[in-house]
């Protein structure tokens, strides 16, 4: 109850109202049920020996509570331990999925100090021990497998880490510039002011920011943090304001109906060409980089691969005209239709690692790397999360700037090709490898 209440509060606080929550709920879901296919890590050896230290802490954590905490009700102990168990569940998928160093680690670091949690039905040195036995295999397991920052090569350069990161001088100063920040305006006003160029010269933005003031703006593919420094305008971005986190067919259509709405910001600042995990910058993401196609226009040029957006009033796009279909298999080649040079040629997919297998699979572990490989053999991440909304495959020369930056995508053919994974190979064996393409050609004005 006290949960609810604390949460009904700040959804109001924030200017929520109650109409809001259906679809915060929706698309939240989707983002959750997404990650998995969209941002799968890409490490090439599975983490055997990783996920069997996190399975002997857990089963030992479950098998030690249960056996010492039998004074205490049933129904409270298996209450208790299933909460275990599914924050279990979600530092694995976090740790797992995104499979690198960092992420790994941070599953031994939350299942080393669960057992603190179980301290009211265990003995303090029965807690104590599991914690110690965790902390031995996190150690072990970080000197072993651990983050290669700074140049570290060597086990003795880790445990230096290790120690700095525990040495008390170090956080008692950190926690004194804080407070000295705290309560010194002129510093503040410093430390902002320096903020502000140090995020204008990381992302090597070169225009006047002056001349964006008064004017609503979106940051495009993900520099949302310039908007700090744009001072004078008002940040408004699209409801998923950082591309690569925009995993579903859902999501994608939320912000392409944005893009083409009325909430639209006047300008969006886009550096074109940028994708992360190798994906297509052109297809980040796909439906949502069409209406923007679409509904804005190239402003002002300038440098630093950056350039200006301006909102239209019109569309530059007419209504979509189906343009065929096909089918075709994965791992085989097929040639799109050719296109008009006055319009844009688009297509949507199904049938990409979307089975019931691929689905079970993604939500024990992770979803199967898809790629798709173009005319020049550039092969680029797919992700089949979004395969249902429109991609653009060629579109007229005045357009390519915008979609790829530098030099476009040759998509006279395709080819989509799995990278596997574990338990891949089961799951294609279990699923149809048909792939369904629609295509749909869409009048375009440059």
């Amino acid at each position: 109850a006290s949960f609810a209440a604390t949460f009904l509060l700040l959804w109001f606080l924030t200017g929520q109202t109650l109409g809001n929550l259906i679809p915060w709920a929706r698309y939240s879901a989707s983002i959750i049920s997404g990650y998995s296919a969209a941002m799968n890590g890409t490490a090439a050896a599975f983490p055997l020996a990783q996920i069997v230290a996190a399975a002997v802490i857990v089963g030992l954590t479950v098998a030690v509570v249960w056996w010492r905490s039998s004074g205490i009700p049933r129904v409270r102990r298996i209450g208790a331990l299933a909460l275990y168990l599914v924050l279990c569940y979600l530092v694995f998928k976090r740790g797992f999925v995104r499979q690198d160093d960092g992420h790994v680690l941070s599953v031994f670091e939350v299942t080393t100090l669960a057992p603190l949690a179980f301290l009211p039905c265990l003995r303090l040195r029965l807690a104590a021990a599991l914690v110690s036995v965790g902390l031995v295999a996190f150690l072990a397991l970080y000197l072993t497998f651990g983050p290669v920052f700074d140049g570290w090569t060597t086990i003795s350069e880790r445990a230096e880490s290790i120690k700095r990161s525990y040495t008390p001088s170090l956080h008692i100063d950190s926690f004194t510039e804080a407070i000295h920040l705290a309560t010194s305006a002129e510093e503040r006003s410093a430390t902002a002011r320096d903020g502000r160029a140090n995020i204008v010269q990381m992302s090597k933005f070169p225009g006047d920011l002056s001349a964006f003031e008064g004017q609503t703006v979106h940051v495009s593919p993900w520099d949302a943090s310039l908007q700090y420094a744009l001072r004078g305008t008002r940040w408004d971005p699209a409801p998923v304001f950082q591309d690569y986190a925009v995993y579903t067919t859902a999501l994608d259509e939320l912000n392409a109906d944005w893009f083409g709405g009325p909430d639209a910001a006047d300008v969006v600042l886009r550096r074109p060409g940028l994708a992360i995990d190798g994906r297509m910058p052109r297809w980040e993401p796909p439906s949502a980089t069409l209406s923007m196609l679409c509904h804005y226009r190239p402003g002002e040029a300038m440098t630093g691969g950056w350039m200006v957006l301006r909102h239209l009033e019109r569309s530059r796009c007419g209504e979509p005209e189906p343009a065929g279909s096909a089918e075709t298999e994965m791992g085989e080649t097929f040639r799109p239709p050719a296109a008009r040079p006055t319009t844009l040629l688009v297509a949507r997919f199904s049938g990409i690692a979307d089975g019931p297998a691929d689905r079970l699979l993604t939500t024990a572990f992770r979803a199967p790397e898809i790629q798709v490989e173009t005319a020049n053999s550039r092969s680029w991440r797919f992700l089949q999360g979004t395969q249902g909304s429109w991609h653009v495959i060629t579109a007229p020369d005045c357009a390519l700037k915008t979609l790829d930056g530098g030099t476009p995508a040759d998509m006279s053919t395709l080819r989509f090709w799995s990278k596997g994974g574990p338990g891949a190979a089961i799951a294609d064996a279990l699923s149809d490898s048909t792939i369904r393409v629609e295509y749909a050609s869409i009048p375009f004005s440059c």
